[in-house]
């Protein structure tokens, strides 16, 4: 972009903030929809040379010959795309869309469809008293969390994912055929979206609220040993039993055989996993004392981050962000259970260090560096 597109760029980006926290439902929708065309815009002029771009070009240029469509949810076109991306694709051709403009309508599926689940969530979850301010803090540590790898990296997983959090506000309303639509396509986009069927389960079951002190310290010992276990790269050794069994569940399953026919069952993490679990004992910090009870969403943290350390494989990790996800809603339950209690003066502030410093660390400092190291990754910086 040159400087004038980039001043221009901050202008509208800062008239949009201003709108969703100063504006009435008109300008702060419209505030969101600019934020969402800004930042699909972006990802639409990347370089072609960034992290599984190339790949993803190659693929668009190849399904424009398709001659005969195949819809199942299988990957009958290439072992490592399903056939309703690549049918997606070849779509988008036919109403002759470039590269892009390609890159653009997905990055802007993508943001829409996850700005709309997260504002549901959260209305449903805080009784509609969400201020445009929790609103835009979530968004902000959603995008530096996800946003940048699901809308450089992996597009069609970003699809998916986006769909997750659709299918979790229509489990959250009750809608149970609009949730089966939006399963049906988010599987369509990506087969990991499996995942979603045990979150989506594990709902209906009811943790005690009197052993809430006994789940924390469970949880907290095991964010500590992954974390151990991980930074000493200590072989687990019943990983080569594990891998084995793992194998033999998806014989036969081809997406499970291209992912995991490389699949190392070793000890160790990634830098971005490490900083998940960090995050999941701060966020045990923070909910140490709660009367609520939040241990469906920790028991999903460290679904997530067993499976991270355990199958030490790129693709296979970044299906546990299913479950770190949930991180999100517990930094926005936090923000808003203060908000709801406590009055905004600026002077009552200073009582209450504690939610000053922490918000400081929620909104700032984690989505920050989260972001530097997944715009390394993605080679934009």
């Amino acid at each position: 972009m040159t400087i004038v597109e980039q001043g221009l760029f901050v202008l509208l980006f800062i008239f949009s903030i201003i709108f969703i926290i100063r504006g009435n439902k008109t300008l702060r929708t419209l505030g969101y929809i600019t934020i969402i065309i800004l930042f699909s815009y972006v990802c639409s002029i990347r370089s072609m040379d960034s992290a599984d771009t190339t790949e993803y070009l190659n693929y668009y240029i190849k399904s424009a010959n398709i001659s005969q469509l195949k819809y199942g949810f299988g990957r009958d076109y290439y072992p490592w795309i399903e056939n309703w991306y690549i049918n997606f694709c070849w779509l988008c051709n036919k109403f002759g869309l470039n590269f892009s403009q390609f890159l653009f309508l997905v990055a802007f599926l993508f943001n829409s469809i996850s700005v709309y689940s997260i504002n549901k969530i959260i209305n449903i979850k805080f009784t509609n008293h969400t201020k445009a301010s929790l609103m835009l803090s979530g968004l902000f540590i959603y995008f530096a969390n996800f946003g940048f790898l699901y809308s450089y990296v992996v597009m069609r997983g970003g699809l998916s994912f986006a769909l997750f959090l659709l299918v979790y506000s229509f489990d959250l309303e009750k809608k149970y055929l609009y949730e089966v639509i939006a399963f049906i396509a988010a599987l369509a986009f990506h087969n990991f979206s499996l995942v979603i069927i045990p979150i989506i389960l594990l709902r209906r079951f009811r943790f005690k609220n009197k052993y809430r002190k006994v789940y924390r310290n469970i949880f907290l010992l095991f964010f500590v040993l992954l974390i151990l276990l991980s930074l000493m790269r200590v072989d687990i050794y019943f990983t080569s039993f594990f891998g084995t069994l793992f194998n033999t569940i998806t014989k036969g399953y081809s997406a499970a055989n291209v992912y995991l026919s490389d699949v190392s069952f070793a000890g160790g993490i990634k830098k971005s996993i490490l900083l998940f679990l960090i995050q999941n004992i701060y966020l045990l910090y923070l909910y140490w004392n709660e009367e609520d009870n939040y241990t469906y969403e920790f028991l999903l943290l460290l679904i997530g981050g067993i499976i991270a350390v355990l199958i030490n494989d790129n693709a296979v990790v970044r299906a546990t962000n299913y479950f770190f996800v949930f991180q999100l809603f517990l930094y926005i339950q936090y923000l808003m259970k203060y908000k709801l209690s406590h009055s905004h003066r600026l002077y009552e502030m200073k009582v209450n260090k504690k939610f000053f410093y922490n918000s400081v660390i929620i909104i700032m400092v984690i989505p920050m560096f989260t972001m530097i190291y997944i715009l390394r990754y993605c080679s934009i910086i």
